[in-house]
């Protein structure tokens, strides 16, 4: 698979991540004892109010692993409408912007879901583990797992010219060890057999953060951190202490169309365990998607990648009271570009270049798809610009706000009357779908006796 070329079938294009491999749950050795030597983090007091800033899938290339020339362009240009090409601006961007608020506005805590790196660059993880100490430096602290692209990954390359040469890619040994700073090491608890944790963000709140991404268990949580997180959702318990739950994939399925790939291998049992202690959210990434789902009494929201347009932080405020409310921002590309003195006009006016290039870029093929059913010119090139509006729309959870919009389109007219085409079908599903604001959510209350278990998408 080319580095960035992941291209899936056209109705999720616009970002949906590949489906993982492997699928064994099994016990994993203990392969996280590195000498890595623990303090635990100094947390707010009880009953503190708390925000927390939420990243995922930043997906950044070390600026060295690049020429930035007109064959790595090509080659970012066939992805799936991530801004590769910029995704270390967009990641600094975040780190200035803490850097520039005021302390009492800063957040208490940055949380980074995975997906860290493009493709699991040795030097890419340098570069976010910089930008990571230099939010740290700001007295917030980072709380980092891996994705399925951060380690061992065999598309981890250099670009250059025409050509791409393998780079060294670093193991879960390697990862933990870069990455013991930010909350690993600082933990109240932490599992022996995975990079999972749980963080102490106040004396009674905790942030539990789950690694699903070992090489022993890709793409599930291992027996081991099972047993681990049932005896940490225990301690928490019995202690009155209030949780959320960090994981990459997803615990709820976020798009019916594609039930596989995106939910840990799983899902099922981790839910099971959530909901047995009350554990009422879960934020996650993977899909790139901006959704929040619901099933007995969990709620799950999948923030969208920061890599791609809107480039979303998701915000989470949890009250003294531990009821919580989540909304979306944008990270201040541009506002990073004029403080760094960029003369870059893309970066210069990044929130308009980011939803063109996404627009362009993620949704390709769909007047060619349109032309094969024998509608004019004109109609083909309607249908194609609605399909990608409303792609875009949906990966930035703003379907709803823009409805009716949608349905007096007139190529979204002539795509519901070829329904039976994949595109066809996926603009309907969309349509029929997304009916809620999927950037805002109000919790009454972080732990929530058990539901009846229901799937929601």
């Amino acid at each position: 698979m080319a580095a960035v070329n992941r291209l899936l079938a056209l109705a999720c294009a616009g970002g949906l991540a590949l489906a993982l491999g492997g699928c064994r749950e099994e016990e994993a050795p203990a392969a996280f004892d590195t000498g890595i030597a623990f303090s635990q983090a100094e947390s707010l007091p009880d009953g503190s109010a708390a925000t927390v800033w939420f990243l995922t899938d930043l997906h950044l290339l070390a600026p060295s692993l690049t020429d930035y020339g007109p064959d790595f362009q090509a080659l970012i240009d066939r992805g799936d409408g991530k801004a590769t090409h910029y995704s270390d601006e967009i990641v600094a961007s975040v780190a200035a912007e803490i850097a520039r608020l005021p302390e009492a506005e800063r957040p208490d805590a940055v949380i980074a879901a995975g997906d860290l790196t493009l493709n699991g660059e040795l030097e890419s993880h340098r570069r976010v583990t910089e930008l990571f100490s230099a939010i740290e430096d700001c007295g917030v602290p980072v709380l980092a797992i891996p994705g399925n692209h951060d380690l061992n990954n065999p598309s981890a390359y250099r670009y250059e010219g025409s050509k791409a040469y393998p780079v060294e890619s670093p193991d879960q040994r390697a990862f933990a060890e870069m990455y013991a700073g930010f909350g690993y090491g600082e933990s109240i608890r932490h599992d022996p057999a995975s990079f999972s944790y749980a963080y102490p963000l106040a004396g009674d709140l905790w942030v539990v953060m789950l690694d699903a991404n070992t090489e022993a268990a890709p793409g599930s949580l291992g027996a081991q951190t099972l047993a681990w997180l049932e005896e940490t959702l225990a301690e928490a318990e019995r202690e009155g202490i209030a949780v959320v739950t960090v994981t990459h994939q997803n615990l709820l399925r976020h798009n019916a169309q594609f039930p596989y790939g995106y939910t840990l291998y799983n899902c099922d049992r981790v839910r099971e365990l959530l909901t047995d202690y009350g554990v009422a959210l879960n934020l996650s990434g993977h899909i790139h998607l901006q959704h929040i789902s619901e099933s007995g009494g969990l709620t799950e929201v999948a923030t969208s990648s920061l890599s791609v347009s809107e480039n979303h932080i998701g915000v989470l405020e949890i009250a003294a009271d531990r009821s919580a409310g989540y909304h979306t921002r944008s990270a201040d590309v541009a506002g990073y570009a004029a403080e760094t003195g960029s003369e870059d006009e893309n970066l210069l006016a990044y929130p308009e270049y980011g939803t063109a290039y996404f627009l362009a870029h993620s949704f390709r093929g769909a007047e060619n798809l349109a032309a094969d059913l024998g509608v004019s010119e004109e109609e083909a090139a309607q249908m194609n610009d609605a399909a990608c509006r409303l792609n875009q729309l949906y990966f930035v959870g703003r379907v709803y706000e823009h409805r009716e919009e949608l349905l007096a389109d007139p190529g979204i007219r002539l795509w519901l009357d070829h329904t039976d085409t994949r595109t066809g079908s996926y603009v309907r599903y969309v349509l029929e779908a997304e009916k809620k604001d999927e950037n805002t959510l109000t919790l009454p209350a972080l732990r929530t006796p058990a539901g009846t278990e229901e799937d929601a998408a």
